[in-house]
């Protein structure tokens, strides 16, 4: 997948599973607006990071999360859990865009707070 604008208006190709492609299509196939972008809106061919983000806040409440979560707490857990499988900061650092790797190392503590819990409980 290609995200055109991200973080600091840049483009990167984005790399995703197999499973995710076809639940990605199913709901290419189920929507009724015709678009090449992924989340079109009623007002333009495609959403804002607000519009989404007011999407998102919409279902998390239905759903009952607490508040706090985000659309950027979904690309937080990501990229943990791909660091966690892959054990490979630079393979996280490309997925996520981050210029610097100083920026991928966040993940990596919250590895190492997980390591902290997991010791203590022995």
């Amino acid at each position: 997948m290609i995200v055109r604008h991200g973080k600091g208006d840049k483009s990167r190709v984005v790399k995703f599973s197999s499973k995710l492609k076809i639940l990605i299509l199913e709901y290419i196939d189920y929507r009724d607006k015709d678009s090449e972008y992924l989340f079109p809106s009623e007002r333009q061919n495609y959403m804002s990071s607000n519009g989404i983000q007011k999407v998102f806040k919409k279902w998390a409440k239905q759903a009952g999360l607490p508040a706090r979560y985000s659309i950027h707490s979904c690309r937080h857990f990501y990229a943990t859990a791909l660091l966690k499988v892959s054990k490979n900061l630079r393979l996280v650092q490309m997925q996520c865009g981050h210029a610097s790797p100083q920026t991928t190392t966040v993940y990596a503590q919250v590895l190492d707070e997980e390591i902290d819990e997991a010791v203590e409980k022995l």
